[in-house]
């Protein structure tokens, strides 16, 4: 009995190991370290440069939906203390973006930290990937974004984010 519970055991914890895998390892997504943007008024806001690269890891190539202004609407942070600040457009909509085997898209942003002192030290980036065929412009792009964070369907940024004074 307690040789099949071991065998079992084993069995789920070697499945999950490997479905985790196949789920995030076809794109990567890294997050260069961010850096302090002088602020020149008397706000006291703390803003951050960010950079933000999508790396296609297989051998075909990866199409999928993204906005052509508000790209930050298919990210989000594991935390409330900071958030993506980017202008809004009028000439903002979703657009197919085509990643080559091998390649990367960047994408250079800027990020508003509300509390420098209690932001969490594991702070990671996540990115909802809408592939070309799960969207169509007769849908609600927006309801499809939070459907699939709420499904946890998603991939991580492969390390936390480290803020920089410099």
């Amino acid at each position: 009995m307690n040789k099949m519970i071991l065998i079992l055991s084993a069995f789920v914890l070697l499945s999950s190991c490997c479905l985790n895998r196949t789920i995030n390892h076809y794109m990567s997504i890294r997050v260069e370290n961010l850096h302090k943007i002088p602020d020149s008024s008397k706000s006291k806001r703390n803003f951050y440069s960010i950079k933000v690269n999508l790396t296609n890891n297989t051998d075909s190539i990866i199409r999928f939906w993204i906005m052509t202004c508000s790209w930050r609407d298919n990210f989000f942070f594991n935390s409330n203390s900071l958030h993506f600040y980017l202008p809004r457009s009028n000439h903002n909509f979703p657009t197919i973006k085509e990643l080559l085997p091998g390649n990367t898209l960047c994408l250079n942003g800027i990020v508003e930290i509300y509390d420098t002192l209690t932001i969490n030290k594991n702070v990671r980036l996540g990115f909802i990937l809408v592939n070309k065929n799960e969207y169509s412009p007769d849908m609600d792009y927006e309801q499809i974004i939070s459907d699939k964070k709420n499904k946890k369907d998603f991939i991580w940024c492969d390390k936390p984010i480290i803020l920089s004074n410099r």
